[in-house]
């Protein structure tokens, strides 16, 4: 290969000569024993205009366009003066250059890089034919793609031009006649830039193979290939198609698999994927492809083996499901176009052992998202308005809460493919949890979602009764809670729980209530009456922080015999009124100080209970409780009792 540079504007255009024989030669008389060249000018450079050539004064090109060939022109060998200007406007020359040509060769100048920076690359072609073989070479003519490997088949298949950097052009080889899938890869790489689809090569024929464009995906010269016919004229150019494509990705839902590696017709396409994270996004052969998946750095035992039909310009999901013992595939078509000022949610369902289910809106009686989706089942995207949500996972058509995921925040224009993993066996290790894909972009991002919760906390308010122990979902939460004892806020997993109050150290329930909790509240449940008619009363507890120099106070009736009652000042000035029991107030302001406070009988002047220096201090919250029977004495006697909630 012999391959000169002429540094200027225009001189890629330069040498496509058609007709410079009849312009330029005096037909009436030949000169006796003159030689010959044949030259033509390929136009590579992307965002140049078309221009005419004019070689020794005669215009020998006119309007070659960017991705033409001038096809081949006879010139008389020896140095010919070459000017270049754009098509049409012969006033100002963008090259003017003097090229030798040697005798009976056969030269074709390609015209690369940018307007601003054109440039020529001169190569001597060999247009010999064997009859037998077809005959390729291959020119880098992209200024902004990496060196690369042209290899048959695919990525991983054998090289046939390899290295070759910008400006390179390569030395023709002898190929067999057929049609062949041609993959453009990183020198050096296996990952696929693009495969060219069914490009036919005939016995002797002669083909420059020119990538050609950007990758510059903002430009308006997109990254493309195509094969000049060196036979002949050499003015035959042909478009080569880019393999038609889909776009796949793979997400690990098999529970208790290992990391694996996933093969496409053969050949390693994603290696170590472990459980919940996903491959992203990446291109495949449109068509039905053999889609294998093996324990990772393994190729043995197969654990997926599928044949599956991706369309082209197609996006998809494969999921692996269900345990290493039964593991299968699910695929899903993603529709990954933006919907403008809304997300995109979509819910799978991944949990072998979770029923089917409901996504509601806040809590397991709002509205319905996705409803009645089984195991494996993939439902359509939904548009919803951007913002942060409480989404409740119940069996399909009931109210109960398996979980309240919490503070979902749903992004205006982004993708969300939501999905149910691991199990509801609490014997294994693979606990129910829910992650988000983000399904825009290369699709590999995530973000688990958190379970809501909310704090309880549970107070011993049955003067008559023993010791209780505390149970949520028959999990021991508290034990040996004596009268007037409470057990501080649990965190506990919100939505409906099971709360049991039972007499300490047995399994005898003297509360047994299914009571809901919304996320991120808190609550105080109090266990209230006597002894024989032992009951619930659960509060929502509101600890928003008092203003400067303020404590939140209220006031619970729990004395199962005493009448209706008003809290007030010892000048009978009302601060609670009129709570009978279980009832109570909300929490109320009360400047910081100290009080003489009394209870009375409601309506009346009749005080039952003085409450005599009472501390209110700066920014704490309280309740104040009165407890235990008028008849009573003792520990039961009628009391007020101060709980500090904040």
């Amino acid at each position: 290969m012999n391959k000169l540079k002429i540094n200027r504007f225009f001189l890629v255009l330069l040498l496509p000569f058609l007709a410079f024989v009849t312009a330029c030669e005096d037909e009436d008389s030949p000169v006796a024993n003159e030689s010959f060249s044949n030259v033509r000018v390929v136009h590579t450079s992307y965002n140049a205009p078309a221009v005419d050539v004019l070689v020794d004064g005669n215009k020998a090109i006119s309007s070659l366009g960017y991705g033409a060939s001038s096809g081949y022109a006879q010139l008389s060998s020896g140095t010919k003066n070459v000017v270049v200007t754009v098509a049409g406007d012969n006033s100002a020359s963008v090259i003017d250059a003097n090229l030798t040509l040697d005798a009976n060769k056969d030269y074709t100048v390609f015209a690369v890089n940018s307007v601003d920076m054109i440039e020529a690359v001169v190569a001597e072609d060999n247009r010999s034919v064997n009859s037998n073989k077809a005959k390729v070479r291959f020119v880098h003519a992209s200024p902004d793609a990496p060196a690369v490997d042209i290899k048959a088949g695919n990525g991983s298949g054998p090289a046939l031009f390899s290295n070759a950097a910008f400006k390179d052009v390569a030395s023709y080889i002898d190929v067999d006649a057929g049609n062949y899938a041609l993959a453009v890869t990183p020198a050096g790489s296996t990952t696929e830039v693009v495969v060219l689809d069914n490009v036919a090569l005939q016995n002797g024929m002669v083909y420059t193979v020119i990538a050609k464009g950007t990758l510059d995906e903002s430009d308006d010269f997109p990254f493309q290939v195509i094969a000049v016919v060196d036979n002949d004229m050499g003015d035959q150019t042909v478009d080569l198609d880019f393999l038609l494509e889909a776009n796949i990705r793979v997400i690990h839902t098999s529970y208790d698999a290992p990391a694996v590696d996933v093969w496409v017709d053969g050949n390693t396409a994603i290696t170590n994927l472990g459980y919940l994270a996903t491959s992203g996004y990446a291109k495949v052969r449109a068509g039905t492809r053999n889609i294998q998946v093996t324990p990772a750095g393994a190729t043995t035992p197969v654990v997926i083996n599928a044949d599956l039909t991706f369309d082209p310009e197609t996006d998809y999901t494969i999921y692996a499901v269900d345990a290493l013992g039964s593991i299968g595939a699910v695929v899903s078509e993603d529709d990954r176009s933006v919907t403008p000022g809304n997300a995109k949610v979509r819910f799978i369902h991944a949990s072998p052992d979770a029923p089917a289910v409901d996504i509601k809106v806040e809590d397991g009686t709002g509205a319905a998202l996705f409803s009645n989706t089984s195991f494996k089942g993939v439902n359509d995207y939904i548009d919803v308005a951007p913002g942060t949500y409480n989404l409740a996972v119940t069996p399909a058509g009931a109210e109960t809460e398996v979980g309240i995921l919490g503070m979902v925040t749903l992004d205006a224009g982004t993708i969300y493919t939501v999905v149910a993993t691991g199990t509801l066996n609490a014997d294994d290790t693979y606990t129910f949890g829910v992650r988000a894909f983000v399904d825009n972009n290369n699709g590999d991002a995530t973000a688990d979602l958190s379970f809501a919760t909310s704090e309880v906390m549970v107070v011993h308010a049955v003067p008559d009764a023993p010791e209780v122990d505390l149970l949520v979902n028959d999990n021991v939460a508290g034990q040996n809670l004596p009268y007037l004892n409470n057990t501080d806020y649990l965190s506990i997993s919100a939505g409906i729980q099971n709360i049991k109050v039972n007499v300490a150290g047995t399994m005898t329930s003297v509360i047994d209530a299914d009571v809901r909790f919304n996320a991120y509240k808190n609550y105080s449940v109090y266990a209230t009456g006597d002894v024989n008619n032992i009951e619930p009363l659960v509060i929502e507890d509101d600890l928003t922080k008092p203003a400067a120099g303020k404590a939140h106070v209220r006031f619970i009736h729990l004395s199962p015999d005493a009448p209706a009652v008003d809290i007030t000042l010892t000048n009978g000035t009302v601060v609670f009124g009129n709570n009978a029991f279980k009832e109570y107030t909300a929490f109320t302001p009360l400047d910081a100080g100290t009080y003489d406070l009394q209870v009375r009988v409601a309506g009346t002047d009749n005080v039952v209970l003085n409450l005599d220096g009472t501390v209110i201090e700066d920014g704490k919250i309280y309740s104040v409780i009165a407890k235990g029977f008028v008849a009573g004495s003792d520990d039961q006697e009628l009391r007020a009792n101060i709980i500090v909630n904040h």
